[in-house]
């Protein structure tokens, strides 16, 4: 959701485009940054924006999911020409 919300710059249109509700993103953002004890987005009146450490971390976790999208192919492409 975290990715979402950064893409989208809201946690409404990353609710609709995850086909969740907006209280279910807003309430795993509110985790998130409870468990790391400070906020990653700043909240404003048009939608939201990464903080500092926000776009810190959306660049970790984007190359964590690359490197699992790599990991995938390379399976696929193994099973397909063992």
């Amino acid at each position: 959701m975290f990715l979402a919300a950064a893409q989208a710059g809201s946690f409404t249109l990353a609710a609709n485009d995850l086909e969740v509700s907006q209280s279910a993103v807003s309430h795993a953002i509110a985790r998130l940054e409870r468990a790391l004890g400070t906020s990653v987005f700043e909240r404003r009146s048009t939608g939201v924006v990464l903080t500092d450490l926000g776009r810190r971390l959306h660049d970790d976790v984007q190359a964590g999911f690359n490197r699992v999208d790599r990991a995938i192919d390379a399976a696929r492409d193994a099973h397909r020409h063992p």
